[in-house]
């Protein structure tokens, strides 16, 4: 089945920083070339009556020392509104589930996280993680089921 995905078709209309949560230490602000794990958390969901999408993306910054003692920590939770002009023909129902066209998934998933790679790097500046950026990832990653990514 070809798909009627157009990226034109979508309009980011809002985002909002719904939490943030920042501990820093100061033996972390010391550390040279620290080594950050980041975990990643998300959801979608939509009205088709509406033509909206939302995206919740969570996203948790980690810095150890080298006996694994946790330093320091950032957490992000960012909120994504989007209009899809065409959604009726990208989103339907299968028997009771509905199916979402893996391209306006993927795309959905990709804008709000590179998006959010921005709005992330203002809010670490003056902390253990202000040299770090988001790294650029497959939006596959943010769509696997829930686990520690």
């Amino acid at each position: 089945m070809k798909t009627k995905f157009s990226p034109e078709k979508i309009a980011l209309l809002d985002y909002r920083v719904m939490n943030i949560s920042l501990k820093d230490t100061f033996e972390s602000l010391n550390l040279e070339n620290p080594e950050i794990a980041v975990e990643y958390g998300y959801e979608m969901s939509f009205n088709l009556e509406e033509k909206l999408m939302r995206s919740d993306l969570k996203i948790t910054l980690t810095i150890k020392n080298e006996q694994l003692t946790e330093l320091s920590e950032a957490f992000f939770q960012i909120l994504f509104l989007y209009k899809v002009e065409n959604i009726e023909q990208l989103i339907w129902k299968e028997d009771k589930n509905y199916i979402t066209d893996d391209l306006l998934s993927s795309s959905i998933a990709a804008i709000s996280y590179s998006t959010a790679r921005g709005v992330i790097r203002n809010y670490l500046t003056d902390t253990s993680f202000q040299e770090f950026v988001l790294p650029i990832i497959s939006p596959s990653i943010l769509l696997e089921p829930s686990k520690k990514k």
